[in-house]
């Protein structure tokens, strides 16, 4: 094999500091008009050669932070493992826009890496040195014409890198990035209820978890009305009398009440006090409207906060899992508890994609079709496409939803898409696609052949009702 790579990408000259978000726009949109030009180049092959050698990749590049001389400089500070965890989830993610021909979740991604890695004590110029090891790597380990095709990619890669380098802040608004939550004082605030801004956030609230979340407020739309008196269609419902049970429009009076409940559930969290935890959401839930509601205003703003608050280092992972424990046990002692309406609309199915492992938002769209009147299979996270599969065969549901948390299992989530449409063909269930990870690539939703996106609970119930009502 011929090691003899061609001359380094050029180093990006300074740009002044005065007027910089005016020269970063301008130098970011170049680089991105070129990168997804460059990713659309990458052929399926040089997209599997890629992937077949994981391991060499991996290796060369870890190998590369071991000898490098600065390596205290470069990590400042956090131990080698950290970076060795960055490079397979940075081979996981670049497999997946590769595979995709997809340069957005890239470079909506880069913003979120860089702010959570300087967190931790990694130097600028560490992202900087490593897209240098992972181009070598490549042009080092793969044929032909995918070394060509992949390390051209690196190279526009390390000129964005390194403009992102030069910003006098790490660029953490710019993050859409979610995960889990915090209590100001213990996170190094100031004893006071912790805002979006203290822990990490930016004051708005996307959800990583649930079926998609946009991160604003619901409006009445979101909610399952329009402000106007709901029909039979916008309360999902089937033409015949509604169940008192049912899905009903939401009040903004009734909306508003949520506001501000969030801190303090979670301080209770950041406490580990669970039982007060459950005390304060059973004295809120008494309806499944108030359970989608605790699920839309509570659990999905408390885990983002979380989640900004670990991008920060401000908890750890364990604190992080804790939290997210409590959330569940909550939500299963909440969900225990309600009334559910008789199964009216058919069998519904919700699954995490292959490798997911964040679960939480596609058990919450699961309950939600539940109190919406369906019988609904929930198989949790990681499930293999082929069992998934063996799963649709057995139980036949109307609409299948695909929870995908994180940007490196889209591809996954395809693949399942792709299975699904393939082996039943016109008995498919109609799919719905959603998660955190498609805040990354709105658009894949349609690329994938799914029927919709749902950005929330309520758009899940919403839009599932909708699926089956057009196909009948």
């Amino acid at each position: 094999m011929d090691l003899t790579w061609p001359a380094p990408c050029p180093k990006l000259p300074p740009l002044p500091i005065a007027g910089w978000g005016r020269h970063f726009k301008l130098v970011s949109v170049m680089m991105s008009d070129n990168l997804h030009r460059l990713v659309g180049l990458v052929d399926d092959d040089a997209s599997e050669a890629y992937r077949t050698h994981r391991q060499a990749l991996l290796g060369m590049v870890d190998d590369w932070l071991l000898r490098d001389p600065r390596r205290e400089h470069l990590l400042g500070g956090a131990p080698p493992t950290l970076a060795a965890e960055n490079h397979a989830n940075h081979h996981r993610l670049m497999g997946n826009v590769f595979a995709l021909r997809n340069a957005e979740i890239l470079l909506r991604v880069l913003p979120w890496v860089f702010s959570a890695y300087q967190a931790r004590g990694f130097s600028s110029d560490y992202f900087d040195r490593a897209m240098q090891a992972w181009r070598d790597a490549v042009w080092a380990m793969l044929p032909e014409p995918a070394r060509a095709q992949i390390s051209a990619v690196y190279d526009e890669l390390r000129l964005l890198v390194q403009a992102y380098a030069q910003q006098p802040q790490a660029p953490a608004e710019a993050s859409v990035e979610p995960s889990f939550e915090t209590q100001a004082q213990e996170v190094g605030g100031t004893g006071q209820a912790p805002n979006r801004q203290e822990l990490g956030g930016t004051g708005q609230a996307p959800n990583q978890q649930e079926l998609g979340g946009t991160g604003q407020a619901p409006n009445q739309q979101e909610l399952g009305g329009t402000g106007q008196a709901p029909n039979q269609q916008e309360l999902g419902g089937t033409g015949q009398a509604p169940n008192r049970q049912e899905a009903k429009p939401i009040s903004a009076p009734e909306v508003l009440q949520w506001f501000g409940r969030e801190n303090e559930f979670l301080q209770t969290l950041l406490k580990a006090d669970s039982r007060r935890a459950l005390q304060l959401a059973q004295g809120w839930v008494s309806s499944p409207e108030d359970l989608r509601l605790f699920y839309s205003m509570v659990v999905h703003r408390v885990m983002v906060d979380i989640g900004r608050a670990w991008q920060a280092n401000r908890i750890s992972v364990a604190q992080e899992h804790l939290a997210t424990a409590i959330v569940s046990r909550v939500m299963s002692t909440l969900f225990s508890g309600i009334a559910l309406p008789e199964p009216h609309r058919g069998r519904a199915m919700v699954t995490c994609a292959a490798g997911e492992l964040h679960e939480l938002g596609g058990r919450m769209v699961a309950d939600a079709l539940e109190l919406d009147g369906w019988d609904t299979d929930y198989l949790g996270a990681n499930t293999p496409i082929a069992d998934v599969l063996d799963a649709v065969e057995r139980n036949r549901p109307r609409v299948l939803g695909i929870s995908v948390a994180m940007p490196f299992h889209l591809t996954q989530a395809v693949e399942l898409i792709s299975a699904l449409r393939e082996r039943f063909r016109s008995d498919s269930p109609r799919i719905m696609l959603g998660g955190r990870a498609m805040a990354f690539a709105p658009l894949l939703w349609k690329q994938a052949g799914a029927d919709g996106l749902a950005s929330t609970v309520f758009e899940a119930t919403r839009l599932a009702a909708r699926l089956v009502e057009t196909r009948a």
